[in-house]
C-alpha cells in the first residue's frame, strides 16, 4: 500500500499536483483527520499551501500558523531532519499560541516531518493531524511520513530543476530546437515509468540512443565494489556489445572522479584526439569507439556512475544542445535512482513490517501460549513447538545448563524423519571454559553451516549424530543465572538465518526466561501460601493439644492427655512417654496406641549405652526423627526392643521439667516406615516443652496445696491449744461425783450379777437338752427330706408314666376312628354294589321283555341293543367297585394289626406304672412312720420347755434388775467415758 502511494506521487509533475497528490495519499494511508503541508519559504512563511481534511473538520488551507519563536528554536532543527510525533499535544511543551491555534484546528495528536529539498534547504513540513481523539503514533507509520516527505522534496527539487532548464533552452534554442524540450518530457516521462534501478538505466540508455541516433550508449557502474564495469547498454545492430565489461584505467580515479562528481562533461569527437591515456584508447577501439560523449549520473550526493554516447561509424561532432540535452536527462536518471532507491527501501521496509508484523503476531500469540501454562516443563514444550512453526525448520530444543543436568535436552520438537534428541547429553569440555560465561550475559550465535562455525570437533561430531546443518543458539536467563540454551536446527540444508529470525527467537527466549520465573514464582508462592495454612493449621493443633493437656492437673493426667492429642494430630500408630527418673528409667509410663498394635505402658526400654551416650544430648534438647529405624544407628538391642512394639519409624523428643530430663516423648510408626515432616517434628518438640511446663505446674500447685493445708492446719491446732488445756480441768473437776457414784453402783451390780449366774447356769444346762432333741429333730427332718424327695421322683416318674399311657390310648383311640371310618367306606360300596345288582336284574328282566317282544316286533332290535350297552356299563362299574372293596379291607386288616400292637405295649406301661404306684405307697408309709417319730420327739421338747419356764420366771426378774442398773452403769460408763476420751484427745494434741 505504501509503495502504492510512492509510486502515485512519483507520476505527479508539477509543485501544486505534487503537493496535493502528496497530503490525499498520505491521510489516507494513515487514516488521519487533516494532513498539511506548511510552506516555510521566506515569502511564504508558516502558511498552509495544501490540505487533505476529512469531512467535518475545520478546513485550514491557506492559514498562517504565527509563533515568533519557531524560526529561532526550531528553524535549525527541522533542517537538520528532526521528526516529532505528538500523541497528546497538551502533554507536549508546545508554545500557548500555537496551542490555541491547534485547538482552532480541533488538533490532539499530530506527527511533523520536514520537506527538504535536493540542495539541503527547509522547504516546509509535512503534518498529519488527528482531531477526534490522542493517537500513539506507530514507528512504521512515522518511517512512512518522513519518507514521504524526502520523496516530495526530491520531486519538488525536480520540477524546479525542470521549470529553469526550460526557461533556460526558450533562450538558448531557437524556436525550431524546442524538440529538445519535448525529447526531455518524454525521455524523462519514459525513465520514470521504471521504478527499479535496472529499469531505469535500461530505459535511460534506450531513450539517450534513440534520441541522439547514436551507435551505442552505456552506463558505467563507479560503485566501489563494480569499479568501470558497464551495467546498462543499448547498442545498434552489427556493433560489439559491451554489457559487463570493465573498463581499466589505472589513473581514472585519481585524475577525474573528483570532477565528475562536481558535475564535469566531457564530448570527445575524435578519441585519438582526446588526450586519453593509450590504455584507455585501446579499451574503446575494442568496443569500436571513434566519438565520445561522457556525463556523470549523481545519486544522492555521489557519483553513481557514467551516462556514455558511442559513435562507432564515424567521428562525430557533438552538438551543444545534444550535450547539454544528455547532461539533463543523467541528471534525471540520478533523481530517478533517487526514488529507485527510496521506493526499493519502501518495499524493503514494507516487506520488513510485514515480516515484523507477521512475527509480532507470532511472538503474541507465542507468548500468550506461553504464559498460560504454569508449569516448567509444559512452557518448555509450548515454546519449542511454537518457535519450530514460526520458524519452519527441522527441530528446536532446550538445553539445560544447571550443574545437576548439565547440557541435557530437557525439551524438543522435532519434524518428522529427523532423530529425537530429548534426553540427550551434549559433552563439550570447553563449553563451560570458553563460552558460558558468553552465553550468560546474551550472547546469541548464528551459524548458516557448522563445518563453518569454528565449533571444536567433538560438538560437531555431536551434532552430525543430529543430523544438524545449521545452527541458532540463544540464552534462557531466569532468575538473573543461565537456565540453558535454546538451539534451532536445520537439518536438511545449511541455511542463512535472517536477522529478524534472529530477533524474534531471542525475545521469544527472554520471554521464556520471564515464564520460567514467573512459574518459579508461582510455584514459590503456592509453597509459601501452603506453608502459611500448614502453619495455621499446626498452630491451630498446638492450641488444641495445649487446652487439653493444661485441662489436666496431675501428672499422670498431663502424660495422658498428651500422648493421645499428639497421635490424633500425627496420625501415626503409637505415642508412648519414657520416664527417664532415676528409680524408673526407662519405663514407658504413658501411652496412646491404635487398636491393632502391641500395648506398652509399664514396659522397660534396657540400653546400657543410653545414659552414657544420649542422656545428657537429651537434657540439652536434642530431637531426633528416624524415618527407618534400621538406617539410625541404634544399638541392636535397642532395635531388638523396639521389633518387639512393631515400630519401624521414630521420632524423640525430651520432656524437661525443673531444668531435668523428666523423660522422652517419642511417636512410633508401626504400620510402615515414614518421613518425619518439619513441622512435625517442630510442633512435637513444641508439645513436648509446654508438657514440662504443666509438669512444673502440677507439681507447683501440688506443693500449693499442701503448704495450705499444713499452714490451716498450724493455726487451727495453736489456737486450740489453749482450749484444749482449759477443758482438762473442768471435766476431771465435773466427773468427780460420777466416779463416787459409779464405784457404789459397781458393788450393787456385783451381787445381783451372781444370782443372776446361777439362774442362768440352770437356764443353761436345760437348753442344752433342748439342744439335743432339736439336734435328733433336725436329723429326722433331714431323713423325712430324703424320703419325701424319693417320693417326689417316684411320683413324677408315675405321672409320666400315666401320661405315656394316656397317649397310647388316645392313639388307639384315633386308629379306631380310622378303622370305623374305613368300615363307613365299605359299607357304601357294598350298598353301591347292591345297587348295581338290583339294577342288573332290572335290567335283566327289560332286556327278557324286549327279547321277547323282539320276536313280535322286529323295529325293536335296536333298544335290545341299548339295553346290552346299558348293562355292559353297569357290569364295569360294578366290576370298579368291587375293586375298592379288595383295598379296604387290606386297609382294615393293617390298622388292625397296629393297633393291637400299640394296646399291647399301653398295656405294658400300664403294669409298670402300677408298680411304681405300689413303691411310693411303701415310700409313705416309711413317712408315716417317721412322722409319728418326730410326733414324739416334739412332746418330749414341749415339756421341757414348760419345765423351762418356770425356772426362767426367776431369771427374767433378776435380769431386768441388772438390766436397769446396767443402763444406770451405762450411762455414767458413757459420760466417764467421754470425759476420758476427751482428755485422751487433749493429751495427744498437746
Amino acid at each position: 500500500m505504501f509503495a502504492d502511494v510512492n509510486k502515485r506521487i512519483i507520476n505527479e509533475v508539477g509543485q501544486k499536483n505534487i503537493l496535493n497528490t502528496t497530503v490525499n495519499e498520505l491521510r489516507h494511508l494513515l487514516n488521519c483527520d487533516r494532513v498539511v503541508v506548511y510552506s516555510l519559504d521566506r515569502d511564504n512563511y508558516g502558511t498552509i499551501i495544501a490540505e487533505s481534511v476529512a469531512a467535518g473538520w475545520t478546513k485550514a488551507l491557506g492559514r498562517t500558523i504565527d509563533d515568533p519563536c519557531f524560526a529561532a528554536r526550531y528553524l535549525e532543527k527541522y533542517s537538520q531532519g528532526r521528526v516529532r510525533a505528538w500523541d497528546n499535544v497538551y502533554c507536549q511543551d508546545a508554545t500557548p499560541c500555537y496551542l490555541e491555534q491547534l485547538e482552532a484546528l480541533q488538533v490532539q495528536a499530530k506527527v511533523v516531518t520536514p520537506i527538504i529539498r535536493e540542495d539541503r534547504q527547509l522547504f516546509g513540513l509535512l503534518i498529519a493531524h488527528q482531531c477526534d481523539h490522542t493517537r500513539h503514533w506507530q514507528e512504521q507509520e512515522i518511517n512512512w511520513i518522513t519518507q514521504i516527505a524526502t520523496q516530495v522534496g526530491l520531486m519538488l527539487e525536480y520540477t524546479k530543476t525542470f521549470a529553469t532548464n526550460d526557461s533556460e533552452e526558450q533562450k538558448l534554442l531557437p524556436v525550431n530546437d524546442s524538440k529538445w524540450n519535448r525529447h526531455f518530457t518524454d525521455a524523462i516521462q519514459y525513465i520514470r515509468q521504471s521504478l527499479e534501478q535496472e529499469d531505469i538505466l535500461k530505459a535511460s540508455v534506450k531513450e539517450v540512443r534513440r534520441v541522439l541516433n547514436c551507435d551505442r550508449v552505456v552506463v558505467y557502474s563507479m560503485n566501489s565494489d563494480n569499479h568501470g564495469m558497464i551495467v546498462a547498454e543499448s547498442v545498434a545492430p552489427g556493433w560489439t556489445k559491451a554489457q559487463g565489461r570493465i573498463i581499466k584505467d589505472p589513473c581514472f580515479e585519481a585524475k577525474y572522479l573528483d570532477m565528475y562528481r562536481d558535475g564535469r562533461v566531457r564530448a570527445w569527437s575524435n578519441i585519438y584526439e582526446s588526450g586519453l591515456t593509450q590504455c584507455y584508447v585501446e579499451q574503446l577501439e575494442d568496443l569500436e569507439v571513434k566519438a565520445n560523449l561522457v556525463t556523470p549520473i549523481i545519486n544522492e550526493g555521489k557519483l553513481f556512475g557514467l551516462l556514455v554516447a558511442h559513435q562507432c561509424s564515424d567521428f562525430r561532432a557533438w552538438q551543444q544542445p545534444e550535450v547539454r540535452w544528455v547532461a539533463q536527462v543523467a541528471t534525471q536518471v540520478g533523481f530517478a535512482l533517487d526514488n529507485a532507491k527510496l521506493l526499493a527501501d519502501a518495499k524493503q521496509l514494507q516487506h520488513q513490517l510485514a515480516n515484523e508484523t507477521k512475527l509480532t503476531q507470532y511472538f503474541t500469540d507465542a507468548i500468550k501460549y506461553i504464559r498460560e501454562s504454569l508449569q516448567e516443563e509444559d512452557i518448555l514444550e509450548i515454546s519449542v513447538e511454537e518457535v519450530r512453526r514460526v520458524l519452519e525448520c527441522d527441530r528446536v530444543v532446550v538445553y539445560s545448563m544447571k550443574q545437576e543436568d548439565y547440557g541435557r535436552i530437557i525439551a524438543e520438537s522435532v519434524a518428522a524423519g529427523w532423530t529425537r534428541s530429548l534426553g540427550r547429553v551434549i559433552n563439550d569440555p570447553c563449553f563451560k571454559v570458553k563460552y558460558i560465561e558468553h552465553y550468560r550475559s546474551g550472547r546469541v550465535r548464528a551459524w548458516g553451516n557448522i563445518y563453518e562455525s569454528g565449533l571444536t570437533q567433538c560438538y560437531i561430531e555431536q551434532l552430525e549424530q543430529l543430523e544438524v546443518k545449521a545452527n541458532l543458539a540463544v540464552p534462557i536467563i531466569s532468575e538473573g543465572q543461565l537456565f540453558g540454551l535454546l538451539f534451532a536446527h536445520q537439518c536438511s540444508d545449511f541455511r542463512e538465518w535472517q536477522q529478524h529470525e534472529i530477533r524474534w527467537v531471542t525475545q521469544v527466549a527472554t520471554q521464556v526466561g520471564f515464564a520460567l520465573d514467573n512459574a518459579e514464582l508461582l510455584v514459590e508462592a503456592k509453597h509459601l501460601k501452603q506453608q502459611i495454612q500448614d502453619e495455621k493449621n499446626w498452630t491451630e493443633y498446638f492450641t488444641d493439644a495445649l487446652q487439653h493437656i493444661r485441662e489436666s492437673l496431675k501428672t499422670e493426667d498431663i502424660l495422658k492427655a498428651s500422648v493421645q492429642e499428639i497421635r490424633r494430630i500425627l496420625k501415626c500408630d503409637r505415642v508412648v512417654v519414657y520416664s527417664m527418673n532415676a528409680d524408673n528409667h526407662g519405663e514407658i509410663v504413658a501411652e496412646s496406641v491404635t487398636p491393632g498394635w502391641t500395648r506398652a505402658k509399664g514396659r522397660v526400654i534396657k540400653d546400657p549405652c543410653f545414659e552414657a551416650r544420649y542422656i545428657d544430648m537429651y537434657r540439652n534438647g536434642r530431637v531426633r526423627a528416624w524415618n527407618n529405624i534400621y538406617e539410625s544407628g541404634l544399638t541392636q538391642c535397642y532395635i531388638d526392643q523396639l521389633e518387639e512394639l512393631e515400630v519401624k519409624a521414630n521420632l524423640v523428643t525430651p520432656i524437661l521439667n525443673e531444668g531435668k530430663l523428666f523423660g522422652l516423648l517419642v511417636a512410633h510408626q508401626c504400620s510402615d516406615f515414614r518421613h518425619w515432616q518439619q513441622a512435625e517434628i517442630r510442633w512435637v518438640a513444641q508439645i513436648a516443652t509446654q508438657v514440662g511446663f504443666a509438669l512444673d505446674n502440677a507439681k507447683l500447685l501440688e506443693q500449693l496445696q499442701e503448704s495450705t493445708q499444713t499452714n490451716n492446719q498450724v493455726s487451727h491446732q495453736q489456737q486450740q491449744t489453749e482450749a484444749l488445756k482449759n477443758q482438762v480441768f473442768e471435766i476431771l473437776a465435773d466427773n468427780s461425783e460420777a466416779y463416787q457414784t459409779l464405784s457404789q453402783e459397781a458393788v450393787r451390780q456385783s451381787e445381783t450379777t451372781i444370782n443372776v449366774l446361777h439362774q442362768i447356769q440352770k437356764v443353761a444346762d436345760s437348753f442344752n437338752g433342748i439342744a439335743l432333741n432339736v439336734q435328733q429333730v433336725k436329723f429326722q427332718e433331714q431323713q423325712n427330706d430324703l424320703a419325701v424327695q424319693d417320693t417326689q421322683e417316684s411320683l413324677e416318674r408315675a405321672v409320666n408314666s400315666i401320661s405315656n399311657l394316656q397317649h397310647t390310648v388316645q392313639n388307639v383311640a384315633v386308629g379306631f376312628d380310622n378303622l370305623s371310618y374305613s368300615s363307613q367306606k365299605l359299607a357304601q360300596t357294598v350298598n353301591t354294589i347292591k345297587d348295581l345288582s338290583k339294577q342288573i336284574v332290572q335290567q335283566s328282566m327289560n332286556i327278557t321283555r324286549a327279547v321277547n317282544r323282539s320276536q313280535i316286533e322286529a323295529s325293536s332290535q335296536n333298544s335290545v341293543m341299548d339295553l346290552s350297552d346299558t348293562i355292559f356299563s353297569l357290569m364295569q362299574q360294578l366290576y370298579e367297585a368291587s375293586a375298592q372293596v379288595e383295598p379296604l379291607f387290606a386297609n382294615i386288616q393293617t390298622q388292625v394289626k397296629e393297633k393291637t400292637l400299640i394296646l399291647d405295649s399301653g398295656t405294658q406301661h400300664l403294669i409298670s406304672g402300677v408298680g411304681e404306684f405300689q413303691a411310693v405307697r411303701q415310700k409313705l408309709d416309711r413317712v408315716v412312720t417317721l412322722h409319728n417319730k418326730m410326733n414324739s420327739l416334739m412332746e418330749n421338747i414341749s415339756q421341757a420347755i414348760n419345765h423351762q419356764t418356770q425356772s426362767s420366771t426367776f431369771a427374767k426378774d433378776s435380769v431386768q434388775e441388772v438390766a436397769s442398773i446396767a443402763e444406770r452403769i451405762s450411762a455414767q460408763s458413757m459420760t466417764i467415758t467421754q470425759s476420758f476420751n476427751q482428755l485422751v484427745v487433749l493429751v495427744q494434741k498437746l
